[in-house]
């Protein structure tokens, strides 16, 4: 799966939601209300063990409610990928 995060302007209760892509397909699996460490923890412990189970590999940033969520809650992780990104303006 592909993590990542986008401005939420429709929700002024967070202000970034997340959205978790099927890395293969590039289809959206599902787009949460708000990256928070907390809720991430409990979305991913909220799945059904199989489904987790399915998780092998991770692509992300390096915002660590990602990193924690899915190494918690993604019960057979193989690799985890942290994209670093600079922007030279």
């Amino acid at each position: 799966i592909c993590i990542d995060e986008f401005s939420n302007i429709r929700n002024s209760d967070f202000k970034f939601a997340c959205m978790i892509i099927d890395f293969y397909t590039h289809k959206i699996i599902d787009i949460l209300p708000s990256r928070t460490t907390p809720y991430l923890d409990e979305y991913f412990s909220k799945l059904p063990i199989k489904t987790r189970q399915k998780v092998k590999y991770v692509v992300t940033d390096m915002y660590d409610g990602y990193i924690s969520a899915t190494k918690n809650g993604c019960l057979t992780l193989q690799l985890l990928l942290i994209l670093f990104i600079i922007w030279n303006t």
